[in-house]
């Protein structure tokens, strides 16, 4: 999840994040702004097939040079992923995941077409891979059972701080959840320095050996527990404090009460109060 900030380096002077629906064949606006760069992160799966182009041609039309577009692209692995998280959502919320649902009515978009399109049409592109999908895979089902907590929004956001501290550097590899497709119009993009910068070099096999996987858990596991048990001991505290009030005002009204029984008594030795008895006897009797 925090791995989709790795692409924001790209960054010159401006830039423009545009959030689309169905209606992608509508045109985005004018600009005069200089080095406009539109970035799609996650947006393109959710856009029908038949728009789907039209929606990356406005990107190209609006950009002054470099386009990106990130999102999770046509692959088994990929697919059989999503299905697992789907399955693990709806087994803890009863509910189905409407993002990743969208994803199952019109399909994840193609990379090659993508990419031959944007050769097709004289743009230079590359491929960045981000999102390490073991890791995707562990943080999705992570944040789905964290989502039911009470107010878990604090508590997610630290967990996946911790997360993008903790294991971001070794995300931007194979085999990645999401790609990045970086195109140019002018060309000017050395493909090999940007993949030297964000690929990881020394990547593992694809599937890690059990040990390591059990050592992440592990480790996310443990900084779930430190969050817990603070958070308790937060509540813990608001609760003796709020008891510690309750006390306090016990104790208060037993004065009163203590006072006024006095007041009554007093009032009770009273000679009008004798006189008041008596009468009030006669009355009743």
């Amino acid at each position: 999840w925090c791995s989709l900030f790795v692409l924001f380096f790209f960054l010159f002077v401006f830039f423009i994040c545009f959030f689309f629906n169905d209606t992608a064949t509508t045109e985005i606006y004018t600009l005069s702004l200089h080095d406009a760069l539109p970035i799609s992160l996650d947006v393109l799966e959710h856009i029908s097939i038949r728009d789907r182009l039209a929606f990356v041609e406005e990107l190209v039309r609006v950009s002054d040079d470099i386009i990106i577009i990130g999102a999770p692209f046509e692959n088994r692995e990929v697919e059989a992923a999503e299905k697992l998280a789907l399955e693990f959502c709806e087994k803890m919320t009863g509910e189905k995941h409407e993002f990743l649902a969208e994803h199952r009515i019109e399909g994840l978009p193609d990379l090659s077409k993508l990419t031959g399109w944007a050769e097709a049409m004289g743009l230079q592109a590359m491929v960045l891979p981000n999102g390490y999908l073991y890791h995707w895979f562990l943080m999705i089902c992570l944040n789905f059972y964290l989502a039911q907590i009470k107010d878990p929004w604090e508590f997610i956001f630290a967990v996946n701080r911790f997360y993008f501290n903790r294991f971001y550097a070794e995300d931007n590899r194979e085999p990645s959840y999401r790609h990045f497709v970086i195109m140019s119009k002018e060309g000017v993009m050395n493909p090999e320095e940007l993949a030297g910068r964000y690929i990881l070099e020394s990547a593992p096999v694809p599937m890690p050996d059990l040990g390591s996987i059990l050592e992440e858990i592990n480790h996310i596991l443990d900084f779930v527990h430190q969050e817990m048990v603070s958070r308790l001991t937060e509540e813990q505290e608001v609760l003796r404090e709020g008891k510690e009030t309750l006390r306090r005002e016990r104790d208060e009204l037993l004065v009163k009460l203590e006072t006024v029984r006095a007041e009554l008594n007093g009032i009770k030795s009273t000679i009008p109060y004798q006189i008041y008895k008596k009468t009030l006897g006669r009355f009743t009797n």
